[in-house]
């Protein structure tokens, strides 16, 4: 507002200001402000077609009572409506909204600061779908029937449709261009890995049989690039030495059971990525939804877990999409970084996107929501 404070006077620049927020501006200030027309008087002191004024006490200006928390009561209170036996000193013009205006002028909060926004990865994971994920298109594909076991070192499997299972158990075996179709329950994963140094791309692992023990690949060991997993319960159960890599692929649409006859009839503890034990694991550029629990579940549940990297992936739903609970008695997870992750938010506790013990929230740094751009910060999940 356009106040100069030249003593001993103060006055409103006409023309550019209201009157009535000029009168306003009063009012804040424990003045009394009385409305002739187009003129202003405050403590006694009147100017035409704008308003001046004499503090009360000019030692202290700026000593108004303020204690009032609604203006619009305060406006009525102090406000003297127009007096018929003063006389401005020109001719007034009437205006009967001055009054309303005054009445109805509010005062405008001080602006929040608004959350953190940072600039997306370079690597967008938010391509990865069933457009770069799976068997190409026009693939032609062999059908085999049955659980296949892999005992030859450097197999490679290339553009099968495998319906039942693979266990791998030699190292160096390669499944590229495949689809692996479960049909009945199993205790195992569809892929499981036995050996050392699996690589499994441009794949699909599925289960058409729906049941609450099928996951998709188990044991360590093993790589995924541009692979789809889906109905399965977990798409990526990591144990035992772990040596994991998990680039570019999409793990969505997990099955899950209210009652799950695995979980004492409790609702099933499905995730897109489980980490029970295991070192050197790196999880970037993915896409995970649909799991109940987790996109990303980190325990120490079989063993030790570290150096572990989780970046660049678009994650959601779970409760909180990454939840890392190493245990209270368990060693602290070395090596942990969870970066430049975006998040849906589609978890179930809503603003949670990372979950993990309050000593851990320096390992978690540039992530953020996908839709704003704000910052997701982890929460604090206790000791």
């Amino acid at each position: 507002m356009g106040v100069s404070r030249g003593p001993p006077i103060f006055a409103c620049e006409t023309g550019k200001i209201l009157l009535a927020r000029c009168c306003w501006s009063y009012v804040r200030q424990g003045l009394t402000v009385r409305i002739l027309g187009t003129t202003v008087v405050v403590s006694s002191i009147f100017a035409i077609a704008g308003c001046t004024h004499t503090p009360s006490n000019p030692e202290s200006p700026d000593t108004a009572d303020l204690s009032s928390s609604d203006p619009h009561a305060r406006a009525d209170r102090d406000v003297e409506r127009p007096d018929p036996t003063v006389s401005p000193s020109t001719s007034p013009t009437p205006t009967a909204a001055v009054p309303t205006a005054i009445a109805s002028d509010t005062v405008t909060p001080s602006p929040t600061t608004p959350a953190p926004v940072i600039k997306p990865p370079q690597t967008n994971p938010t391509q990865t779908s069933s457009k770069t994920t799976g068997v190409p298109s026009g693939t032609k594909l062999t059908r085999y029937d049955g659980d296949l076991v892999i005992t030859e070192a450097g197999k490679i499997i290339d553009s099968l449709e495998v319906r039942g299972s693979i266990s791998v158990r030699a190292p160096d075996v390669v499944i590229k261009n495949t689809r692996v179709i479960g049909v009945k329950a199993l205790k195992t994963g569809l892929v499981s890995s036995r050996s050392t140094g699996l690589r499994i791309k441009d794949s699909e692992i599925y289960s058409t049989h729906r049941n609450p023990d099928s996951n998709g690949i188990m044991g360590s060991n093993f790589s995924l690039d541009g692979v789809e997993i889906r109905d399965v319960v977990d798409q990526v159960h990591i144990h035992g030495a772990g040596n994991v890599t998990i680039k570019d692929s999409w793990l969505h649409s997990n099955v899950h059971y209210a009652k799950d006859p695995n979980w004492n009839g409790k609702p099933s503890h499905d995730d897109n990525v489980q980490i029970v034990s295991g070192s050197n694991i790196k999880i970037s550029g993915n896409r995970m939804s649909g799991a109940k629990n987790a996109a990303v579940m980190i325990t120490q549940d079989d063993g030790k877990v570290a150096n572990v990297l989780i970046e660049k992936n678009r994650l959601g739903n779970g409760g909180c999409s990454i939840n890392i609970s190493p245990g209270k008695n368990n060693p602290a997870i070395s090596g942990l970084k969870v970066a430049k992750n975006s998040f849906d938010a589609t978890q179930s506790v809503r603003g949670c996107a990372i979950i993990g013990p309050r000593s851990y929230v320096g390992m978690a740094q540039g992530n953020y929501w996908l839709a704003t751009g704000a910052l997701a910060p982890m929460s604090d999940g206790g000791y």
